[in-house]
Protein backbone atom coordinates (compact mmCIF):
# COMPACT_ATOMS: atom_id res chain seq x y z
CA UNK A 1 0.00 0.00 0.00
CA UNK A 2 3.04 2.43 0.83
CA UNK A 3 4.37 1.88 -2.89
CA UNK A 4 0.48 2.88 -4.26
CA UNK A 5 0.47 6.06 -2.54
CA UNK A 6 3.86 7.00 -3.29
CA UNK A 7 3.26 6.37 -6.55
CA UNK A 8 -0.16 8.42 -6.38
CA UNK A 9 1.96 11.24 -4.81
CA UNK A 10 4.34 11.41 -6.97
CA UNK A 11 1.79 11.25 -10.23
CA UNK A 12 -0.23 13.89 -8.49
CA UNK A 13 3.08 16.45 -7.96
CA UNK A 14 4.05 15.84 -11.55
CA UNK A 15 0.78 17.20 -12.49
CA UNK A 16 0.52 20.14 -10.39
CA UNK A 17 4.45 20.91 -12.27
CA UNK A 18 3.36 20.35 -15.54
CA UNK A 19 0.50 23.25 -14.44
CA UNK A 20 2.77 25.65 -12.76
CA UNK A 21 4.83 25.10 -16.11
CA UNK A 22 2.25 26.69 -18.20
CA UNK A 23 2.05 29.71 -16.68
Amino acid sequence: MTYIKLTAAKRIVFFIYLFVIQF
